[in-house]
């Protein structure tokens, strides 16, 4: 059995009444952790985006607070675990600045782990990787955003050339 394209699927939800999205809304919920996390941002974040940016800065900063940078291995763990977490949200949000100014805090935080960094190369591949797709973010931006956007980026890139 194949699986529809999105054109068909786009399709097909517009013949459907409301009251039959609204259910499959809620089946799709049921039975995935991620759907579910995808319509809460959607139906009660998506028009808050400053406060949800706020929220996810909020939380970076607590587990970068929690960090235990004494056990190299624990620290890789966490790091991991804070950035799939944050794509994921990413991921939700889509918002090119968004993207850019999240992956700038989490650059930032890491970097006030320089003796991880320096240390450890898989971390700072990780924050090499970051810092990356940050760049390729803030370029997709509006001129006057990527000027303030590279101001921030600035200090983590001249980290950045001793390593690359």
């Amino acid at each position: 059995m194949d699986t529809a394209g999105i054109t068909e699927l786009k399709k097909r939800l517009q013949t459907l009444p409301p009251r039959a999205l609204v259910d499959i809304c809620l089946r799709l919920a049921r039975f995935k952790k991620d759907n579910k996390e995808l319509l809460h941002y959607v139906l009660f974040e998506s028009d808050q985006e400053q406060e949800y940016k706020r929220q996810l800065k909020q939380w970076l900063n607590t587990e970068f607070e929690e960090l235990n940078a004494a056990n190299t291995y624990q620290a890789r763990k966490t790091i991991k675990r804070i950035l799939g977490r944050l794509s994921k949200q990413l991921r939700y949000s889509g918002i090119k600045e968004t993207e850019a100014e999240l992956l700038i805090c989490f650059c930032t935080l890491l970097l006030q782990h320089t003796g991880l960094l320096r240390t450890n190369s898989l971390i700072r591949n990780q924050f090499l990787r970051q810092l990356k797709k940050a760049e390729t973010a803030v370029s997709k931006l509006h001129a006057d955003l990527q000027y303030d956007f590279s101001q921030q980026l600035e200090p983590l890139q001249l980290f950045a050339e001793k390593y690359r």
